[in-house]
């Protein structure tokens, strides 16, 4: 169990077909991972600390593969866990200083990521990942959502950026405003980024 940072983050719900009912369960960050559901309330222990030994737990998503995907941001990691053994393995990202900040799933199958000054494309069944650099005098992306289009959106400080999964085309749109800065980035029920 992790004795850094204590942030708790509601992230993701998944469903659970429990006795022929519907049941979802929401997954957050809390020390260790939890999940939650109506009847229970389970501790997914983990050891968090990585190459530097300073990694923590942050933003998690559901994977195209049924598992949960998460960040820890200064062990330079992406982490996995088993929803069905509560095992944890954890990939390296490419370069250490590509301190990975947001995570979503694509609608491509794959786990894309904010690495440093990089997207970042991983595959669920590998762990390979691919970078593709993003340029520019603020180049620093931080969150990152699949919108619906099929793209990717992401907060790049004075911008918004949108990645094509299929090219790894990278196109930024300034955020009007001379104090404008993007952090987080997410989808309304409208479709709207």
């Amino acid at each position: 169990m992790s004795t850094g940072n204590t942030r708790a983050i509601i992230a993701v719900a998944r469903r659970a077909a429990f006795a022929g009912i519907t049941m979802f369960a929401v997954w957050f960050i809390l020390i260790a991972f939890r999940e939650f559901t109506p009847s229970n309330f389970v501790t997914v222990p983990t050891t968090m600390g990585g190459p530097v030994n300073s990694g923590y737990a942050d933003m998690i998503t559901a994977g195209p593969d049924g598992n949960m995907w998460f960040i820890q941001p200064y062990a330079a990691q992406i982490g996995k866990i088993s929803i069905t053994t509560g095992d944890v393995t954890y990939y390296n990202v490419p370069h250490i200083n590509d301190n990975p900040s947001g995570i979503t799933r694509g609608r491509d199958g794959n786990i894309w990521l904010t690495l440093g000054n990089n997207i970042g494309k991983m595959s669920p069944k590998s762990g390979s990942i691919t970078e593709y650099p993003v340029v520019g005098a603020d180049a620093y992306p931080s969150s990152i959502v699949t919108g619906p289009d099929g793209n990717l959106w992401f907060a790049c400080g004075k911008n918004i950026g949108k990645i094509v999964p299929k090219t790894g085309a990278i196109t930024q749109y300034p955020i009007p405003g001379i104090n404008a800065y993007s952090s987080d980035i997410t989808t309304d029920s409208e479709g709207n980024i």
